[in-house]
């Protein structure tokens, strides 16, 4: 399967082609309902903008859509689609540096403000009121081999403990 550079969703080979055009219109016709200002263009293909470079990439491009491409091509590919798709498709929020789809941002900063983030992705979870871990919920299990949280047993690890 290859994953989308617009969508970010996996398509088998031999439709994905025709998965771009129609994903490419949609991107474009939501893009147009929004105020000119906040307009985005569709993102660009990786493997075309690679593909005028000639060489190796083009040789994947068109193995891809022949249907007889290597997994380690293939993998290739799809690092390059994932990673335009978080970069162009996806955007931050300003407070928390956490990154979403258009629509589910504007969800999203109704809670996150610059007064109250969120905690940011970098973050460790912290509780209670001195910015400790909270290990009280942690305790000796029962069975005496692991360590319970709430109702789930946590079973420490033979090799590191």
């Amino acid at each position: 399967a290859r994953v989308c550079f617009i969508c970010g969703r996996q398509y088998m080979l031999h439709s994905f082609d025709i998965h771009v055009v129609q994903c490419r219109d949609l991107f474009e016709k939501r893009e147009n309902q929004k105020p000119p200002k906040e307009r985005r263009s569709c993102p660009q293909d990786p493997f075309s903008m690679m593909s005028t470079q000639g060489g190796q990439v083009a040789d994947m491009i068109s193995s891809s859509k022949s249907g007889k491409i290597s997994s380690r091509d293939l993998d290739v590919l799809n690092a390059a689609a994932q990673q335009v798709w978080s970069t162009e498709t996806l955007l931050r929020c300003a407070n928390c540096n956490r990154s979403f789809l258009p629509e589910k941002l504007k969800i999203h900063n109704k809670s996150c403000t610059a007064a109250n983030p969120a905690r940011r992705v970098d973050e460790p979870v912290k509780r209670g009121n001195n910015n400790e871990y909270d290990t009280s919920s942690i305790k000796e299990s029962e069975y005496g081999y692991g360590n319970e949280i709430g109702n789930v047993n946590l079973i420490n690890c033979s090799d590191c403990g």
